[in-house]
């Protein structure tokens, strides 16, 4: 075995083809970790399933069950209204309820901002400051005698 010289260039694929499936496996492991976390959060964070009334038992309820929610008899006229006029046609609001959206992420919301603070008005660069007049040109500032 002394005498056997190894050819670096097959040396070299060896390794690479060693290194390219030590990398996917790995990779292949952390999308199994993160898919098993996921099924686990999905088990323990699973809403309960109430019954569900009948229409006989909905349309009985009237708005004093929507008021304690804590929704003013006002508050119910302008959103009835507004449904009303979107649909066009007579409606009967019988329950109110609030919307809860996900929370952005911060990233998301930064980059809303960046975009946001881009679209601002600049004074453009060739507005200068000689004394009490501005002066926008774009020749250069007057010589002084």
């Amino acid at each position: 075995m002394e005498g056997a010289e190894v050819n670096p260039y097959l040396f070299g694929l060896q390794l690479t083809f060693m290194g390219i499936g030590v990398v996917f496996v790995g990779l292949t492991l952390i999308a199994l970790l993160l898919m098993l976390m996921q099924y686990i959060y999905d088990r323990v964070n699973t809403p309960t399933v109430t019954d569900v009334p009948d229409s006989a038992a909905i349309g009985s309820q009237s708005a004093p069950s929507v008021l304690a929610e804590g929704i003013s008899p006002e508050v119910m006229g302008v959103i009835s209204a507004a449904v009303a006029v979107a649909v066009g046609k007579q409606v009967r609001v019988q329950r109110i309820r609030y919307q809860q959206q996900p929370r952005e992420s911060t990233w998301s919301r930064q980059g809303r901002i960046s975009v946001m603070v881009s679209h601002q008005i600049r004074p453009p660069m060739s507005t200068r400051n000689y004394g009490d007049d501005v002066i926008t040109s774009t020749q250069p500032p007057p010589q002084q005698e």
